[in-house]
């Protein structure tokens, strides 16, 4: 933990001397983004939109962030929560003599350490990839599939779920065959729907045949910046900026309800205490 002070009012930065922290982070690919514009299977080399690199995540190895929008809140906890517990558990290994080393990287190699809790429900079919943190009182059904993630006290996973680099909280439920991407979900929570790059607060549901979108597909607009039109705008304050990433899912409030038909555009809020229902057809989160 730390403290971080920003300027006050009428202070220049001229004013203050920087301190420089190196986090010694690292470049991770994710992603790559499809492109609508193959023509015969090649792709063109007049169009920047064609040619974006792999979505890479920049993993430090010292942890020091400040929280002042949910993106931060979410990227915290797996980007430097999650890979950061890997990238230390890997400079672990490379500190260690010679035997030491051999013996630690065969028990733990890239997968690193799982620590289950006690009165834990666990079926057998279930396979857990470090490093992973399963809190008291857990159940996990058949043929779940947990890598590199949390898991919160009393959580409940259905049969056939993925938490994948995700964090679950305590006494929330994941239902059947529901996938946790990258994604942290809080306290007693329900989820029946795939969710991926998004955040959802405590005490929140989210329905059977809901869809939480997380990647911008369109063309630039002709007053756009090209290579960052495909970037997920999120709301800061009252202006509406680029979040710097291509993949974001959006943000979902304390006590929210969401039911059957809902489609959720990328980087959205869904402010606290709201339920949205859709009465007929499909209702789309567009603003």
């Amino acid at each position: 933990m730390g403290d971080i002070f920003f300027f006050p009012a009428g202070a220049q930065e001229r004013d203050f001397t920087p301190v420089i922290i190196d986090t010694k982070s690292i470049p991770i690919s994710c992603f790559s983004l499809p492109s609508s514009e193959f023509d015969s299977g090649q792709r063109p080399t007049n169009n920047p939109l064609a040619a974006i690199p792999p979505l890479q995540l920049q993993v430090p190895l010292l942890s020091y962030i400040a929280i002042k929008h949910w993106v931060q809140l979410l990227f915290a906890n797996f980007t430097w929560g999650i890979h950061c517990q890997i990238r230390q558990l890997k400079a672990k290994v490379e500190n260690q003599n010679l035997l030491f080393r051999k013996v630690l990287s065969f028990l733990s190699g890239s997968r690193g350490p799982i620590r289950i809790g006690v009165d834990c429900q666990i079926d057998p079919t279930a396979t857990i990839i470090g490093p992973t943190t399963i809190g008291n009182g857990v159940f996990i059904g058949p043929n779940v599939t947990i890598v590199a993630s949390h898991i919160g006290d009393h959580a409940v996973l259905e049969p056939g779920c993925t938490v994948w680099f995700g964090v679950l909280g305590e006494r929330s439920s994941l239902l059947a065959n529901r996938n946790i991407v990258m994604s942290c979900v809080m306290s007693d929570s329900i989820i029946n729907t795939d969710i991926r790059y998004s955040i959802v607060g405590s005490n929140s549901f989210l329905g059977a045949g809901s869809h939480i979108t997380d990647c911008i597909l369109r063309n630039a607009e002709e007053d756009e910046n090209k290579m960052n039109s495909l970037m997920v705008k999120v709301l800061a304050g009252e202006e509406i900026v680029n979040s710097g990433y291509y993949v974001l899912g959006p943000a979902i409030g304390n006590r929210v309800k969401i039911g059957s038909g809902v489609i959720i555009y990328p980087g959205r809020m869904i402010k606290s205490n709201s339920v949205i229902i859709a009465k007929e057809g499909c209702c789309i989160i567009d603003k």
